[in-house]
């Protein structure tokens, strides 16, 4: 692993933001003992990943990204509980990534209040994957014209990306913003309206 980390920094020296490690929550890689494990911090394997990254990608931005923790409450505070963990145990993480495929599930004040918890930890916030999958075109525009506002205007978030943004190309059915020939879908539309492009 850290040869495969100095490779791909060397090959990819210009690369301004990485996801170091992706959705740790969920997927603990076998070879996570040889990471260290555990460990004392309890995340050890993430710790390292995080320091062969700095060591290897100096200028990198690197992300802690995970999903459900801008939509439920276990998973958010467990996220927070292990981000805590490996910021006090001196892991380089300089920002957190959300991923927010089900933040079209919950309600927007729901969706502030956990973004808010996140941002607490004082690292700058982006939405990794975000998508609306709805079918119905007037009801992805109303959830785009709800939550995307929230996204754009809070300070704490730096970016975002769209998981999903030609239809049919994931596995979730009716996520997408532009139909497989390139029309636009109204979310899309006001999107760019939004955006003033």
């Amino acid at each position: 692993i850290q040869d495969w980390s100095r490779s791909v920094c060397a090959r990819y020296h210009g690369t301004e933001l990485i996801y170091v490690v992706y959705e740790p929550m969920h997927v603990r890689p076998y070879y996570s003992v040889a990471l260290g494990g555990a460990g004392a911090s309890g995340y050890d394997w993430i710790l390292q990943a995080f320091v062969w990254a700095r060591i290897y990608c100096p200028n990198s931005l690197l992300l802690l990204t995970d999903y459900n923790t801008i939509e439920y409450k276990n998973e958010s505070d467990a996220f927070i509980k292990m981000v805590g963990a490996l910021l006090a145990a001196g892991a380089p993480i300089d920002a957190l990534g959300a991923d927010g495929v089900d933040a079209p599930k919950i309600s927007t004040s729901a969706l502030k209040s956990y973004i808010n918890k996140l941002a607490a930890l004082g690292l700058p916030l982006y939405i990794t994957a975000y998508g609306v999958a709805e079918e119905d075109d007037a009801k992805q525009l109303a959830i785009m014209k709800e939550q995307f506002p929230l996204f754009w205007t809070d300070e704490s978030i730096k970016g975002i990306t769209f998981w999903g943004y030609v239809v049919g190309d994931t596995w979730r059915r009716g996520l997408g913003l532009v139909s497989p020939e390139g029309t636009p879908r109204p979310a899309m539309t006001w999107l760019m309206s939004y955006l003033g492009r």
